[in-house]
């Protein structure tokens, strides 16, 4: 397999760990068919704790046996990219039902 496709693809298996075990779960495949991940800032709506992120991470790098420079790599992707919100009082404020008027 080409190196940027494994890491292309550990990512992408990252995101949908990561959005299956987040608060709320929800399906990362359907979330881009649907084309809820074009929405500005969307990832925000979800939660993991960033430990749990990070066991993830370090599962899948494992899994695809990538080299040093192919894991900091996996790593900088998903930790700038549109992984769930690790701030479990900012998610609560995002999601809070707004009071009608």
């Amino acid at each position: 397999m080409e190196p940027r496709k494994k890491v292309i693809d550990a990512v992408l298996e990252i995101y949908r760990i990561q959005y299956r075990y987040a608060e709320p779960s929800a399906d990362f495949d359907a979330l881009m068919a649907s084309g809820e991940t074009k929405k500005k800032d969307w990832f925000e709506k979800y939660y993991m704790d960033q430990d749990e992120q990070q066991t993830i991470i370090e599962m899948v790098v494992r899994k695809y046996k990538l080299a040093p420079y192919e894991r900091r790599s996996v790593s900088v992707e998903v930790n700038l990219g549109c992984s769930p919100n690790t701030s479990r009082e900012q998610w609560r404020k995002l999601t809070k039902p707004k009071k009608k008027k």
